[in-house]
């Protein structure tokens, strides 16, 4: 079970990675990297085995801040980009763990 300085720091880690991936120029580039931040993030979350409840209450947390950070609409949509990878990142980690590979190419959806 992880700590709460860990939780604290993983919702750091999502915040952050989706901060950087809305300021800088959209690009295949900064997909890869949020992607690959947001990849990572899970499989720390899967090594800790949290209840999908707990889970929720994390991504709760992240969706708060960047609620706060950018508004209601911009954080929403920022956040809804977020959830749709760490769900395709944690479905790709249980996946990894039953099978054993995983597919090459994931993208956070593009808002226009």
């Amino acid at each position: 079970m992880p700590t709460d300085r860990a939780i604290h720091e993983m919702v750091a880690r999502c915040v952050s990675t989706m901060v950087c991936y809305h300021n800088d120029e959209r690009s295949a580039e900064t997909a890869s990297r949020a992607i690959e931040e947001i990849q990572a993030v899970a499989q720390l979350v899967n090594t800790w085995n949290l209840s999908y409840t707990e889970i929720d209450e994390v991504l709760h947390q992240v969706r708060s801040e960047l609620v706060l950070r950018y508004g209601h609409e911009a954080g929403l949509r920022i956040n809804n980009e977020f959830a749709d990878a760490f769900e395709q990142a944690i479905s790709l980690e249980l996946l990894t763990r039953k099978q054993g590979s995983r597919p090459k190419v994931l993208r956070i959806p593009q808002a226009s």
